[in-house]
C-alpha cells in the first residue's frame, strides 16, 4: 500500500476546518510524480507561510490507490489530527457536532427555525425561556387572568373501561347525552383521512385552527372527504367547529382522526374556524369550543385541564392567535374550567 500525501491551505469554515478532496491515483502516477509534487507543495506551503502565514487551518489528503476508498485525513489549525472522514455527509456531520459542543462549552442553546413546510413533529423553542426583568415579569403577570385553583381530582377510567365507553360512543345514543347540538356527516372510510384504526385512549383534548380564513365547517369538512381520492395528504379531524358555531362530526370518537402527529391514538381534535388571517374564533364558535369540550372532559372523565393546543404536541402555531397570545388562551382553558364545573356539579 503506497500513499501520496500533500497540504493544502486555506480560510477555514465555521470550526476553523475545511476540508478538501483528492482526486484518485494510481500506483503508476504516484511512483512517477510523488517526489516531484511533493517539494512543490512544500515550497508553495512556505511561501504562503512567509507572505501572511496560515490563516486558520489545514487539511490533509491521502489517498489509498489500493483500494476504492478516498479518505481524508482533517487536521485543525494547530495540525492536530481529527479524525478521517469518508464522505461530506460525514464531514458536515462532524461539523455540527463540533459547534453544538463548542456552543455547550460556551453555555448557549442555537435557536433553530424550521424552515416552512417542516413544522409537523418539530417543537420550537419557547421565547418564554429567556430571562424577564422584573418590570416585563410584573407586565406580563397583570397580563394573565387570575390563577385557577388546582382543579378537583378526577378519577380516571381504567383501559377497559375507556375501550368500553369509546365503543358505545358509536352505537349508544345516550353516550351524547348532554353533548352540545352537533351535525354528524363522517367521513368515507379510507387511509388518508378516516383510516379507521382504533382510538387507544383518551389522554387530552387537541384544539386546532382550520388555518384556511372564512372557510366554513362543511367547506373542511369536504375538503376531508375529498382525500379519500386525492390522497393529497393524510388529515382529518373528529369535530370542526364552524363560524356560526356549528358542529360537525367527522370521525367517530371510537377511531383515529389524523390531525395532530404523535397523539392521534388518544386525543380528541377539534378543528375551528376562524373568519381572519388572525385566527381568532367568533364569539359563537367560542361559545361551542367551550360548551364541547367541557362536555368531552366530563364524559371521558379526563377532567378539564386535559386540554392542550396543537402547538403543545408540534410546535405548529396552531391555533395560530391562542399561540400569539398566551393571556387568551389561559382565558379559554379557565373558559372551559367553569364550564366543567356547571355541567359536573
Amino acid at each position: 500500500m503506497t500513499k501520496q500525501s500533500a497540504f493544502m491551505v486555506g480560510n477555514a469554515r465555521k470550526a476553523d476546518m475545511k476540508i478538501y478532496k483528492g482526486s484518485r491515483m494510481s500506483k503508476e502516477n504516484n511512483e512517477g510524480r510523488g517526489k516531484s509534487k511533493a517539494g512543490l507543495i512544500v515550497l508553495l506551503l512556505l511561501l504562503l507561510v512567509v507572505l501572511g502565514g496560515v490563516a486558520a487551518g489545514a487539511v490533509m489528503v491521502a489517498t489509498n490507490t489500493d483500494t476504492d476508498f478516498l479518505f481524508s485525513v482533517v487536521v485543525d489549525k494547530n495540525y492536530r489530527v481529527l479524525g478521517k472522514l469518508a464522505d461530506r455527509d460525514q464531514w458536515a456531520a462532524s461539523v455540527y457536532q463540533t459547534e453544538k459542543d463548542t456552543a455547550a462549552s460556551e453555555e448557549t442553546v442555537p435557536t433553530e427555525t424550521p424552515t416552512a413546510g417542516e413544522n409537523e413533529g418539530y417543537v420550537m423553542q419557547s421565547d418564554s425561556d429567556a430571562e424577564l426583568t422584573a418590570s416585563e415579569a410584573a407586565e406580563l403577570a397583570e397580563s394573565l387572568p387570575e390563577a385557577m385553583p388546582p382543579a378537583a381530582a378526577v378519577t380516571r377510567l381504567s383501559e377497559q373501561e375507556m375501550q368500553e365507553l369509546l365503543k358505545s360512543s358509536a352505537v349508544d345514543d345516550t353516550f351524547w347525552e348532554g353533548c352540545p347540538d352537533r351535525i354528524v356527516e363522517l367521513l368515507t372510510p379510507n387511509p388518508y383521512s378516516r383510516p379507521q384504526y382504533a382510538l387507544t385512549a383518551v389522554n387530552d383534548i387537541v384544539i386546532h385552527y382550520v388555518g384556511n380564513q372564512g372557510s366554513t365547517a362543511k367547506e373542511n369538512r369536504d375538503y376531508f372527504e375529498s382525500l379519500a381520492s386525492s390522497g393529497d395528504r393524510s388529515a382529518s379531524s373528529h369535530f370542526i367547529i364552524g363560524l356560526d358555531g356549528e358542529i360537525i362530526q367527522c370521525v367517530p370518537l371510537s377511531e383515529v382522526a389524523y390531525a395532530s402527529k404523535g397523539r392521534n391514538y388518544d386525543t380528541i381534535s377539534i378543528e375551528v374556524c376562524h373568519p381572519d388571517e388572525a385566527g381568532k374564533f367568533s364569539d359563537a364558535t367560542y361559545e361551542s369550543v367551550i360548551k364541547l369540550t367541557a362536555w368531552l372532559c366530563r364524559t371521558f372523565r379526563i377532567g378539564p385541564d386535559a386540554v392542550i393546543r396543537h402547538y403543545d404536541v408540534t410546535g405548529k402555531e396552531c391555533p395560530k392567535y391562542y399561540v400569539d397570545h398566551e393571556d387568551a388562551w389561559n382565558q379559554l382553558l379557565l373558559d372551559v374550567r367553569t364550564e366543567y364545573d356547571k355541567i359536573t356539579a
